[in-house]
């Protein structure tokens, strides 16, 4: 795939939008990308809205208020980077937050989208769902769940990147992953993980090891034949009671400030594992997720 070339950032403009914003620029300005900001404003629900006071009043008017209180906060967080010369520009939206985003996302022709995945509580779970999740799950661009970084101080530090054992044919997307080790910068860190379950089915642990690990290594050679960015990679294979523990503890030993991975993998029977896979990254990550959709 190309390089990303336009990053839609959605935030809530709750918590802290800026520190959103510090976190998703260094990725876009390592991809030479510009940066639309977007605020969805959501129309009341019933039993759960941040307008539920006015429902019985001038709903419209309120909405209304908001979204322009909303403009404003958009403009005043763009300004400062804007006034510094970064190709970045603001909008606020009206609507489901979960189907806008994914919608303005073709509209406007993004490559990546950026989201963070705060904490919501549960009458909106119940109700909406996350907004990341959905993105996660219905976007045909990579997203990229922002985090702080442990390493945030100085750059990415190491990339981690799973690699499915049983797919040989998958190879990352490495211009993107390459472009984001050489401008953040970061170390390619490759895993293929074994899970416990793999034991139940009769495989044997050192035969498991060695069948991984020799695909592993074919990745490997493939992405430093010609073509690929010149950047440091390294590969392990490890064993974990589930593949997605494995892949998470592994990033927490080795500080990792970016997990890379697929959001499901090309074959039916393995969409709904390696699917439940990234969403538990996604969700127990302490750092970044740049989650990338399945080969067409």
């Amino acid at each position: 795939m190309s390089l990303p070339s336009r990053l839609l950032l959605a935030t809530s403009l709750r918590g802290d939008p800026a520190a959103e914003l510090e976190r998703a620029l260094p990725f876009a300005r390592a991809l030479g990308a510009d940066v639309r900001v977007i605020h969805v404003v959501s129309d009341p629900v019933p039993l759960y809205s941040e307008y539920s006071a006015t429902l019985g009043a001038n709903v419209e008017a309120a909405v209304r208020d908001a979204i322009a209180e909303a403009r404003g906060r958009v403009d005043a967080l763009i300004a400062p980077f804007a006034s510094r010369g970064v190709g970045i520009e603001g909008d606020v939206l009206r609507g489901d937050p979960r189907y806008l985003v994914v919608a303005e996302a073709k509209r406007w022709g993004a490559t990546m989208v950026a989201v963070h995945p705060g904490e919501h509580d549960l009458a909106e779970r119940l109700l909406l769902g996350t907004t990341s999740r959905y993105v996660l799950h219905h976007a045909t661009v990579p997203v990229l769940l922002l985090r702080p970084s442990p390493a945030a101080r100085g750059g990415l530090g190491e990339i981690v990147v799973p690699v499915e054992p049983d797919d040989p044919d998958f190879v990352p997307p490495q211009d993107v992953l390459g472009a984001l080790a050489l401008g953040l910068p970061g170390r390619l860190r490759f895993v293929s993980v074994l899970a416990e379950a793999d034991l139940l089915r009769g495989l044997d642990r050192e035969q498991g090891r060695e069948a991984a690990r020799n695909r592993l290594d074919a990745v490997l050679t493939r992405l430093r034949g010609p073509g690929h960015v010149d950047v440091e990679r390294l590969g392990e294979v490890i064993w974990a009671r589930r593949a997605s523990d494995g892949v998470l503890e592994f990033a927490r030993e080795h500080g990792a400030g970016l997990i890379a991975m697929r959001t499901h993998g090309r074959r039916a029977v393995s969409r709904a594992l390696l699917g439940s896979v990234c969403d538990q990254v996604v969700s127990r990550a302490q750092c970044s997720v740049l989650a990338f959709p399945p080969t067409p």
